[in-house]
């Protein structure tokens, strides 16, 4: 009896250690097709070719270079095409850096260049009413400073002659009618007086040249004409003893205490200026000259050759001429915009129909978003939709990423393992 237990239990003992040997082995053999069916699932592509793949490592046919695994993400959520999913050291490897969307304190800085040109009103001719010879000419140089009040020639003109004979004729007939008991012939003294006195203030000799000629009693032969106006000549018509007719162009006399600059913009920075902007002037020659102006008038055209458009600004100039006419200056023009939603330059990828950056949806996981942006402004690009303040977004090593996108883009784009090439011998 006590054989048959002792062989019972033998049996029962032997049984339990087959189960389990037979267990193990199974387990091994399914960890073993686990981990085979992992292993064939690796695919291998090139990366100057991304739409060679193969089920094996090796070298690409087409250029030789050797294949690299193609890194399966499991993604647990769900992300438009062309998202990257990169780990923290291929972050630090390639120098991926973020900045978050937010607003900013913008100025637009536009820098250009302007001509100096006298302001056209304080710009005045000097031209006689009457025919008569230049006897003497006293301002005879361009460039001259002249005053107002100063003699510029003298002038022998006929009809200024007659004039002032006229004139005395209607002086002395009114001394000595002037207490006549006829009232109508005191009037008429005295409108002839004022029509002769009237003739010869229209054709320019002063009150006091005339308060001359009464106390003289007899016409001068020799006029002076005198300046109305001060600056400097910055045009001249005419030469000693010349014969002049009515309304011949003798001087341009410009008032240079206040000078234009005629500034260039780019038809690109027209929108940003407006009347009333102040302006620094600079000069490449004078670091110790600095200036400012103020945008007085924009011209309603373009410049069809160079594309830029006409900005008028007006500055003081001093006693000491810093701005000379035809001279060029450098012009500064700083514009507030306030506060506006910016991202850096470097973020936005361009490729000239879109815009793109790379938003941090989480760790490691890069989202290409389209956006619609304004102009630029300094290191600054204004986001006009796309973006919200306090996104994350890539604002450095955005190529390498945008190449990862795009090949992961190539890759879908080709259906997967459906059109993958096969390597030679498979």
């Amino acid at each position: 009896m006590k054989q048959r237990n002792l062989g019972a239990r033998v049996t029962l003992l032997a049984t339990a250690l087959i189960a389990t040997v037979a267990s193990t082995t199974l387990l091994y053999s399914c960890s073993r097709n686990v981990q085979t069916s992992e292993v064939k699932k690796v695919k291998y592509h090139c990366p100057m070719h991304p739409t060679y793949i193969s089920d094996r490592p090796g070298k690409c046919p087409i250029c030789g270079m050797n294949l690299v695994p193609i890194e399966k993400e499991t993604p647990e959520e769900k992300y438009p095409p062309g998202t990257v999913v990169i780990s923290p050291y291929k972050e630090q490897l390639i120098g991926v850096r973020y900045s978050k969307v937010q607003y900013v304190d913008l100025t637009k800085e536009i820098r250009t260049v302007g001509i100096v040109k006298p302001d056209e009103r304080r710009t005045y001719h000097v031209h006689v009413k009457v025919s008569g010879w230049i006897e003497k000419l006293y301002v005879n140089y361009r460039g001259a400073m002249v005053k107002k009040g100063q003699p510029l020639f003298t002038l022998y003109s006929p009809e200024l002659l007659s004039s002032q004979e006229e004139y005395l004729i209607a002086l002395n007939t009114w001394e000595k009618l002037k207490d006549s008991p006829v009232p109508g012939v005191r009037e008429d003294a005295r409108r002839l007086l004022e029509a002769a006195r009237e003739r010869l203030l229209l054709w320019d000799i002063t009150p006091g040249q005339i308060r001359a000629l009464e106390r003289k009693k007899q016409p001068f032969v020799k006029v002076p004409i005198y300046s109305k106006y001060t600056g400097y000549v910055i045009w001249k018509n005419v030469i000693e003893g010349m014969f002049i007719n009515a309304g011949t162009h003798i001087y341009e006399i410009a008032d240079l205490s206040r000078v234009w600059v005629m500034a260039d913009i780019y038809e690109s920075e027209t929108p940003f200026v407006s009347l009333g902007d102040e302006a620094v002037i600079t000069s490449s020659y004078d670091p110790s000259l600095k200036l400012t102006g103020t945008v007085d008038y924009i011209y309603p055209y373009l410049d069809e050759k160079t594309r830029t458009q006409k900005v008028r600004l007006t500055i003081v100039n001093d006693d000491e001429l810093t701005l000379r006419p035809e001279m060029y200056v450098n012009v500064i023009l700083k514009i507030p915009l306030g506060q506006r939603l910016a991202v850096p330059v470097d973020a936005v990828m361009r490729t000239g129909k879109r815009n793109i950056v790379f938003v941090r949806a989480k760790e490691g996981t890069l989202v290409p978003r389209e956006i619609r942006v304004g102009p630029e402004v300094g290191d600054y690009l204004i986001v006009l939709d796309g973006l919200e303040e306090g996104d994350e977004i890539v604002t450095s090593a955005n190529f390498l990423i945008d190449s990862e996108s795009k090949l992961k883009l190539a890759i879908e784009s080709m259906g997967g393992e459906k059109g993958a090439h096969k390597t030679r011998g498979q």
